[in-house]
């Protein structure tokens, strides 16, 4: 199953991931799992719900690896590393009014 990837994915690396477990599932002759369908009382499989946990399993994913190759899987990661460290010392608008302009 594929769901259009988010716009902030590079289309280019999208596409590669989704064509190797593509070519995975031929070269290993597994048959497509069925939709998945979720809803009340019935979720859809867990995936990270943090910028930090998504980009532990990218780091930590074979099938990546396998995929992107090593270097550029590191590579990925430390400049998503980068940009996460970026946002976690900006100041956002919120956090300003309730403790700056407020106190």
């Amino acid at each position: 199953e594929h769901r259009i990837a988010g716009a902030d994915a590079n289309p280019y690396l999208a596409l590669a991931v989704i064509l190797a477990g593509i070519l995975r599932g031929i070269e290993r002759g597994r048959e497509p799992e069925p939709p998945t369908v979720a809803g009340p009382g019935k979720p859809a499989a867990t995936l990270p719900d943090t910028w930090q946990a998504a980009l532990r399993a990218f780091e930590t994913s074979g099938f990546i690896r396998e995929a992107l190759g090593e270097e550029l899987q590191s590579a990925l990661a430390a400049i998503k590393r980068v940009e996460q460290d970026e946002f976690a010392a900006a100041v956002s608008p919120l956090e300003y009014d309730s403790y700056l302009v407020l106190a």
